[in-house]
């Protein structure tokens, strides 16, 4: 293991972590970015503030998140209902694997 600093940070002679660790965070900001401007939630109350319809925004929200999941394969129109494709279910049991291995809650 590398040196560290006294802030517990890798030591400069460790530019490999340095640049893991800064990808990690570049890449975590646009996650959130994303995410905070793709919520449907934010946008319908965002509308509600607006004075515009958010019942009609909050439909078109949620198609394109049952568009997105068809797109990528992880969600299938069966018999008129929504149901999960086996990459679908796969997804899921990482998702699953992960919040149990990071002891993040439910």
């Amino acid at each position: 293991m590398p040196e560290t600093t006294s802030l517990l940070l890798p030591a400069w002679d460790a530019p490999l972590l340095w640049l893991s660790a800064a990808a990690l965070l570049a890449f975590g900001v646009f996650g959130l970015r994303t995410m905070a401007r793709r919520s449907v939630s934010l946008r319908a109350l965002s509308a509600t503030a607006a004075g515009t319809d958010a019942r009609q925004r909050f439909d078109a929200d949620i198609a394109g998140r049952i568009a997105d999941l068809e797109r990528f394969g992880l969600a299938e129109l069966r018999a008129g209902r929504l149901a999960l494709t086996p990459r679908g279910l796969r997804a899921l049991a990482w998702m699953r694997a992960l919040r149990l291995l990071t002891g993040a809650r439910p």
